[in-house]
């Protein structure tokens, strides 16, 4: 941040600085040139709506293989047929990924909480005819109801103590979801450092036959709701999962609690056993 920036905000009330962020925002967005891209995203053709300049920086190019998917690849998880809940979805472009890995008999349910990701979750649907994937414009949470979220174009519920300007919108649990849905092979989440709310959440699927991905936050951003990263962890360590932990653009590899450090940002897949 800028020493300007950093003044500005520092003498201008907090509501009124998110309000300044909120219309700047607005502004980019609706002065944003749209264009569709079509690439190889972790092995899969796509067709992908690029309405924003942080949609072009992170879909606007080639991907090439994705660690946790082609993990659950590799192991026979993810494959025809398969039943995937992505949950904090942004604009769904893993979610296709996901859905064309399924195939035509699978299905993958994706919940995003910001309008405006989820209607250009929408546009990528439509734009790829992929009638297994379907899109809530909704967050996960421990309960039914509400929650307050940011509107950052990558959101996030926001806890009481931090001071940014905010949005209600509708909110699942697990149960309420596989109940009104379907009960998943994988659960992808990816909620910004809400995990420790929605694993509150969560004790039925914990028990079902489910394996997860679970992009863990770190400490901090944990920490915003009362948590850590190592709460996420021993939800899995009671011996009924095999844990894997990765880091960017590395292998997942057995985790070992003595030799893997957790409290910054990393990458969890917890297979169920047998």
């Amino acid at each position: 941040m800028s020493a300007l920036k950093s003044l500005t905000k520092s003498i201008v009330p907090t509501f009124i600085w998110n309000k300044l962020r909120s219309v700047k925002q607005k502004h980019e967005i609706e002065s944003f040139e749209s264009y569709v891209v079509e690439n190889l995203y972790c092995g899969e053709e796509l067709k992908v709506c690029i309405e924003d300049t942080l949609g072009k920086g992170w879909y606007g190019k080639e991907w090439g293989r994705i660690e946790e998917i082609e993990f659950l690849v590799e192991k026979g998880i993810l494959k025809a047929g398969a039943k995937v809940f992505d949950l904090g979805a942004h604009q769904s472009v893993v979610a296709m990924i996901l859905a064309k890995k399924c195939g035509s008999n699978g299905s993958v349910l994706a919940l995003e909480a910001n309008s405006h990701n989820y209607e250009v979750s929408k546009k990528n649907k439509a734009t790829n005819n992929l009638e297994n994937l379907e899109i809530l414009h909704a967050a996960i949470s421990d309960t039914n109801g509400e929650v307050e979220f940011n509107e950052n174009l990558n959101g996030s519920v926001v806890s009481d103590t931090m001071n940014q300007k905010k949005v209600v919108v509708p909110c699942y649990n697990l149960d309420h979801l596989m109940e009104a849905h379907f009960t998943p092979d994988v659960i992808y989440l990816d909620v910004e450092g809400y995990e420790l709310i929605v694993m509150n959440g969560a004790e039925k699927a914990l028990n079902l036959n489910i394996n997860w991905f679970i992009e863990v936050h770190g400490d901090e951003l944990i920490g915003n709701f009362g948590g850590k990263s190592k709460d996420i962890f021993d939800f899995f360590s009671k011996g009924e999962f095999e844990l894997h932990i990765g880091y960017d653009n590395a292998p997942f590899v057995p985790y070992e609690p003595s030799e893997h450090k957790i409290d910054q940002r990393c990458f969890l897949i917890a297979l169920k056993k047998a």
